[in-house]
């Protein structure tokens, strides 16, 4: 119903050759709508990939995503479609960036009510595509780093932080996916 060119999917719409992770955060920043669809397992993978982050921040990249479509002047709608049996997303069992995803307003697709419950999400993001687009806000310059405290250790890394990480891995060519 939307059309190819209104629906992107991370895998099958990169071309080869493309910097994949540039073009992930291309396609979320033109989004209206985000759709994160969350299966069984999906918990514990984050929380291993959360793990995974500290040794290569791109094993990360889907919270990444889900951030980034998240910051509060995005303008992006997020919605959370569990599968099949998933459980219902709970704050304190999310890694903690996420904690504000686990309170957003989720749908459900099952197997056994597939058509239904695909004709039911597909009405509700017409809908969500019906509202008035919020206003993007005009790119800022981004504050100067800061390197140090008074104290002398460094703050805690941000997602531009790990965006920055990714980006270098992936041009000096030590990205693996």
């Amino acid at each position: 119903r939307f059309g190819n060119a209104n629906v992107f999917l991370d895998r099958p719409d990169i071309p080869a050759g493309v910097e994949w992770l540039d073009e992930i955060r291309t396609q979320v920043d033109s989004s209206t709508i985000f759709l994160s669809l969350i299966g069984r397992d999906w918990l514990s993978t984050m929380r291993d990939r959360e793990e995974a982050a500290s040794v290569n921040p791109a094993a990360d990249y889907v919270r990444l995503e889900i951030e980034r479509a998240m910051k509060p002047d995005s303008g992006i709608r997020v919605v959370p479609v569990l599968v099949q049996d998933a459980p219902p997303l709970r704050a304190d069992d999310m890694p903690g960036p996420l904690r504000a995803f686990a309170r957003l307003q989720e749908e459900r697709i099952r197997f056994d009510s597939l058509e239904s419950d695909t004709e039911l999400l597909i009405s509700r993001i017409e809908a969500i595509a019906r509202m008035p687009a919020a206003p993007r806000p005009a790119a800022e310059t981004p504050p100067a780093p800061v390197l140090a405290s008074a104290e002398g250790v460094a703050p805690p890394p941000d997602a531009a932080h790990y965006e920055d990480v990714l980006r270098q891995i992936a041009d000096e060519g030590n990205l693996v996916e």
